[in-house]
């Protein structure tokens, strides 16, 4: 369970995510971007139910207002209800809830620079994911190297932090993961060093359902096909 990107909107918080604590129930949601006016967290794994969100900020105390949040987990379809005493039917469970299979990129900066060498280019910079995969970047400096970072931007020519997507803080050496919920190109920059091309893009697309022919054999006896409803049987 666990691992959903929650966004809350309000007054008063911080701009710094380290000030910022947020608990549904009695289980932390870890924040990943924070400003004045919103927090995005991400769950932990919790029991089913309705639970009261908490913010609290360093400094001031908890927010006030009455936010809950629902932890799901239900069963709603099974595609088969029958099969073989002997089993082996594969069968396709829908619900909510249910935890997530999702596949986590990685990328560094080791790529080369022509003009400064290798540490002043994302590698690889543009990666191809699905929706709900994770990005890790880590990166790596001596301590003459600027710091590095990772930063959302609205476009490829942006410089700036857009204000509203994914940012890390700065460091010689680090570390940053973003889970990418929606379809879409995502640009980013390490923080100060736009300048140079220092740049990257996520390409996030969704997963597509297709339709493939089915075939069945039986001792090296292909299966038939019959039209929907009949009853099916075998032919040499």
């Amino acid at each position: 369970g666990g691992g959903t990107r929650v966004v809350l909107n309000g007054t008063g918080f911080s701009s710094d995510s380290s000030q910022m604590i947020v608990k549904i129930g009695d289980s932390f949601c870890d924040v990943v971007v924070a400003s004045s006016s919103s927090i995005e967290c991400t769950t932990n794994a919790h029991n089913p139910g309705s639970e009261s969100v908490t913010v609290f900020v360093v400094g001031q105390g908890n927010a006030v207002g009455s936010v809950y949040f629902d932890y799901e987990l239900f069963v709603c379809n099974v595609s088969h209800h029958f099969g073989s005493i002997f089993g082996g039917q594969r069968l396709i469970i829908s619900g909510g809830g249910f935890a997530a299979s999702r596949a986590t990129h990685y990328v560094n900066n080791l790529g080369r620079h022509p003009e400064f060498g290798i540490g002043y280019r994302w590698n690889p910079s543009h990666l191809v994911v699905h929706v709900g995969d994770r990005v890790k970047w880590t990166w790596t400096g001596s301590a003459f190297t600027t710091l590095r970072s990772v930063v959302q931007v609205s476009d490829d020519a942006a410089e700036t932090y857009d204000g509203s997507g994914f940012e890390s803080k700065e460091s010689v050496t680090g570390s940053f993961e973003h889970s990418f919920t929606k379809p879409g190109i995502y640009h980013y920059i390490s923080g100060g060093l736009a300048h140079i091309g220092f740049r990257g893009t996520v390409e996030v697309v969704p997963f597509e359902s297709r339709s493939v022919e089915v075939n069945v054999f039986v001792n090296g006896i292909r299966a038939s096909h019959k039209p929907s409803g009949a009853n099916a049987s075998l032919s040499a």
